[in-house]
């Protein structure tokens, strides 16, 4: 065994050796108490008896065994007789302690040898010494924040006195002090007032005084008539000096003996006008500027933001703007300040507010929780999306909205009253969405119980309009619609149970994505999955955020050729949706497609009937036999949402495959049959289409 733990068991025994360990519980047993055993003894000092130590040391001073010669006699052995005489032992030297009772043995404090010892006392200290310095650190950046080393303090006299750190100085006139009143210099000591200087409460240095500017005097009057400005604790702002100002200049002599009479007995005024009328000038030789005033700005610490509310869905993805990093994602039960929110596909997310209102954000929707004002209540400002608004049981509850142009306040009637708030950007086909401001156009429901929507109006309220259950209110720009009831089903307000596959793929997102990082870069992470419904939802999410890159760039990857009209699709959204997300959509194109970009961005604006007869069809039916796939893919799409044509045509085949199919479409461009068409005669122009390319022969 002992040979096997030392690793020098001959390595032919090696095999079988373990082949009987694991054959036997007991020498399995055997080999990890022995290796337990070595671990503890070498590992940490064992306690050994002294009386056990010193017999083990003077084995080999006691006598040897005398063994008995053989006997001559025939036959079985004499029967050993046991002896009741105690063995001789050699004389054991267990220290020099005497008064041992009653034959108790005095028990002395065991030694560590060396060899155990050394290690385990130097790795002893480590500890102790970092425990020393952090204790050391702690208390003094606790010192250094109570103000323990500053100046006319204990602490801060002592370390200026062993000149760690420099005194104060005393630009400035702080609370308590009085500023130093000059006497006109005496005549007859022109060479001593060159030398003498005025003793200061923290004097200088003589190398100092030597390398301070002459500073141009102040009579006694300016001195008098000067407020004096108390000294700031917080955020002190002081307007730069010039360098002759920032040292103590030297005086005359005299003044410093006659300073201390001036302070207890001033002069009267005209003694000091006349003063300062004979008091020499110091020229430009002498280097002396005009002591600026010092203008002190005291700023307020800033206040923490307002808490309006809390994030209560933890399994559902909420983004907040952050100026520095983007968009990031909201932890659960997380408090919410003012700032920019954002929901994205397939979640919704409910925010409970400060005020006793509840929030459920709709999948889609851009908002901005509004903090209060001097006479305004927190609220929210919504930029596009749905809204659902409820009190939390507690009839009164007002809430400040905004958007586009108008602004006002809706009161809860009822504790179960439901409000539903629907803003979108309205934009015509064709026109470019980066033009002008964008027009807003909105709805407000009330879905159950009463709501109270009072609009102000250049600061004031107007008057209150009151939505009963099902009624709706318009708004259109600056145009206000008054009440009335609603023609439409509005599905949207209750939750819509997601399919299978998207309530998965919702949920590998918000279990993946996570909140101390940019969501840009978990959504690419995530949009690079292997399941086809989670990169679906990460690119989705990923528009709305303004990273349009991947989906641009499938237009022109002929692997996607199943998924381009739904990405198309989400291009089309993103640019109706608002100018910024617009603003993204032109700069992913710019990016992927320097040479085409400005034509691609132009048909995902859409076309009227204007658009086509001024030379838009034929655009879109040249961009069929493009080189650039995405050119392509992106003309037979419109061709065929206006007209309800073009299912033959395959933008991903080569130019051979694609001539019947484009010559086709030059001679409906001849014709003029390229034209907006409504959906009826959308659906007869494919059912004839199709019919044709039955009947026709095969080429």
């Amino acid at each position: 065994m002992a040979e096997y733990l030392d690793n020098t068991l001959p390595s032919e025994q090696v095999t079988d050796f373990e082949r009987v360990c694991l054959d036997s519980d007991v020498h399995l047993a055997e080999v990890a108490s022995c290796h337990q055993i070595l671990t503890l003894v070498l590992g940490e000092p064992a306690e050994i008896d002294p009386m056990s130590r010193q017999r083990m040391y003077q084995v080999k001073d006691a006598p040897a065994e005398v063994k008995p010669e053989p006997s001559p006699m025939v036959g079985p052995p004499p029967p050993r007789v046991a002896s009741s005489a105690p063995p001789v032992l050699p004389p054991l030297h267990v220290g020099t302690g005497e008064g041992e009772l009653a034959g108790q043995r005095r028990r002395l404090k065991p030694t560590v040898p060396e060899y155990l010892r050394d290690g385990h006392e130097k790795r002893r200290w480590i500890p102790i010494t970092a425990l020393v310095v952090l204790v050391v650190c702690i208390t003094i950046v606790v010192l250094m924040a109570k103000g323990q080393f500053e100046p006319h303090t204990p602490l801060g006299d002592m370390l200026v006195q062993w000149g760690i750190i420099q005194p104060a100085r005393e630009a400035a006139t702080g609370p308590g002090t009085t500023p130093a009143v000059k006497e006109e210099p005496k005549k007859g000591n022109e060479v001593s007032q060159a030398k003498e200087t005025v003793e200061e409460p923290n004097k200088e240095s003589p190398v100092e005084q030597a390398a301070a500017p002459v500073k141009e005097e102040k009579t006694d009057a300016a001195i008098a008539t000067k407020p004096p400005v108390d000294e700031p604790t917080t955020g002190v702002t002081i307007s730069p000096q010039p360098e002759s100002a920032k040292m103590p200049a030297p005086t005359p002599p005299g003044e410093a003996a006659a300073e201390a009479g001036a302070k207890s007995e001033p002069k009267p005024d005209t003694e000091k006008a006349d003063a300062a009328k004979s008091k020499p000038e110091a020229g430009p030789e002498a280097g002396t500027t005009k002591e600026p005033d010092i203008k002190l700005v005291v700023e307020g610490p800033a206040l923490p933001p307002e808490p309006l509310g809390r994030l209560m869905s933890s399994d559902q993805v909420l983004l907040r703007n952050d100026p520095d990093i983007g968009w990031m994602r909201v932890g659960a039960n997380q408090m919410l300040i003012p700032g920019r929110l954002l929901t994205l596909p397939n979640y919704r997310p409910k925010v409970t507010l400060t005020i006793g209102v509840t929030l459920d954000i709709l999948a889609g929707t851009q908002v901005d929780l509004l903090g209060s004002g001097p006479q305004e209540l927190p609220g929210v400002r919504v930029l596009f999306g749905k809204l659902v608004m409820m009190p939390l049981a507690k009839a009164g509850s007002r809430l400040r909205v905004q958007f586009g142009d108008h602004s006002g306040e809706i009161t809860f009637t009822d504790p179960n009253s439901l409000a539903a708030l629907d803003v979108r950007r309205t934009r015509a086909a064709g026109a470019n969405p980066e033009s002008g401001p964008d027009r807003i156009a909105a709805d407000l429901y009330a879905i159950n119980g009463g709501i109270a929507w009072d609009e102000i109006v250049g600061g004031k309220a107007a008057d209150t309009v009151r939505l009963t259950s099902g009624q709706r209110m318009g708004f259109e720009a600056l145009v206000t619609s008054p009440p009335a009831a609603a023609k439409e089903s509005l599905k949207w307000v209750a939750a819509k149970p997601l399919s299978r596959l998207e309530s998965g793929a919702a949920t590998a997102i918000a279990q993946t994505l996570q909140t101390d990082g940019p969501a840009r870069v978990g959504l690419r992470e995530l949009a690079l999955r292997p399941q086809k419904e989670v990169r679906w939802l990460a690119l989705r999410c990923l528009g709305y955020v303004g990273q349009f890159h991947d989906m641009v760039g499938a237009l022109n990857d002929p692997t996607h050729r199943l998924d381009w009209t739904d990405y198309i699709e989400q291009l089309c959204d993103a640019i109706a949706r608002d100018s910024g997300s617009a603003v993204a959509v032109r700069q992913a194109l710019t990016e992927q497609y320097p040479q085409h970009a400005t034509e691609l961005y132009r048909m995902l604006w859409g076309y009227t009937d204007e658009d086509l007869q001024s030379g838009s069809d034929k655009e879109l039916v040249d961009g069929l036999d493009s080189d650039l796939l995405a050119v392509r893919v992106l003309s037979i799409w419109n061709l065929t949402k206006l007209t309800g044509l073009g299912k033959i045509y395959q933008p991903e085949q080569n130019a051979a495959k694609r001539k019947q199919a484009t010559q086709r479409w030059r001679e409906r461009l001849k014709a003029n049959e390229i034209r907006l068409k409504t959906p009826e005669e959308k659906v007869g122009a494919t059912a004839r289409e199709n019919a044709a390319e039955m009947t026709a022969e095969p080429q």
